[in-house]
């Protein structure tokens, strides 16, 4: 997919994206933006991911994280963690 097609499909999405943001908790957010702007094989509940994105407790990153597992907004393999929709990565990375 080109660089257009995906500034395009972002830019589409912006309203809905904004939208989510607004029915996610501080936590959460800080959390998705972390996700974003972070290495791929990262431990989100680790001491080193806390402080370098300055999220509160790894006790806190585990709820935030199983309630977006419950939107459908983060997704685990193995023990990774990733946003689900490529598109909103994308436009998180911008934030």
């Amino acid at each position: 997919m080109s660089s257009f097609a995906i500034n395009y499909s972002v830019d589409e999405k912006n309203d809905t994206f904004q939208d989510l943001m607004t029915r996610l908790t501080a936590k959460q957010k800080a959390l998705l933006l972390a996700l974003a702007h972070s290495e791929k094989d990262v431990q989100p509940t680790s001491g080193q991911f806390i402080r370098k994105y300055h999220l509160t407790s790894a006790s806190a990153v585990q709820r935030s994280l199983s309630a977006l597992q419950e939107k459908d907004i983060v997704t685990s393999n193995n023990g990774q963690y990733f946003i689900y929709d490529y598109f909103l990565y994308y436009w998180l990375k911008q934030q």
